[in-house]
């Protein structure tokens, strides 16, 4: 969200609400941002909302971009992060964001995305691609929840001892939870 220059003035379109996407909706909201999360899975999206989203989409059902635009008065988001990894999701972040808007790409996936380089010109878009997280940034990230009273705590929906290891593991590839942690007593 750094790299992004993400702000209390900024609206940030969230898509896809997974244990990454979640932690980045916390951040978001330590930061004074408004969040869009667009999900579709009932459980993260409702995850969200108790995780004090301001705005969730279920992309199931949903047009994304007009929603998107409709909850900021037709100007766009300022700022859309695809976690998710999903073409259709990559596209509906660039399309949602204002003129001058930012787009992070940080989901991985493996098909090839068409694009429009006269789109992106016409409306001044910059895109990045971003790892999750470089080793070097984990003090600074550990500052800033601490200074901004972030718990990423609350993005663990499910606990089990190792010996579980199996079952959790099963759960989490279901893509019905948040984070999955592991208790060792």
């Amino acid at each position: 969200l750094a790299k992004m220059n993400v702000s209390s003035l900024s609206t940030v379109a969230i898509f896809g609400l997974g244990p990454v996407g979640l932690s980045a909706l916390l951040i978001a909201k330590g930061l004074g941002a408004t969040v869009i999360g667009l999900e579709l899975v009932d459980e993260r999206l409702k995850l969200g909302q108790k995780l004090g989203i301001d705005h969730v989409i279920d992309v199931k059902t949903a047009t994304v971009v007009p929603e998107v635009k409709s909850l900021t008065n037709a100007k766009g988001a300022d700022v859309a992060i695809d976690f998710s990894g999903s073409n259709s999701a990559r596209l509906n972040a660039i399309n949602c964001v204002r003129f001058n808007g930012k787009v992070a790409f940080i989901g991985h996936g493996d098909e090839k995305l068409a694009i429009t380089p006269s789109d992106l010109i016409r409306r001044d878009v910059t895109i990045r691609g971003s790892p999750i997280f470089k080793t070097e940034t984990y003090f600074e990230m550990a500052d800033f929840l601490i200074k901004n009273e972030v718990s990423l705590e609350k993005t663990v929906t499910h606990t089990f001892n190792l010996d579980q290891a199996n079952e959790a593991f099963r759960l989490f590839d279901s893509g019905r939870t948040g984070k999955i942690a592991f208790i060792w007593d």
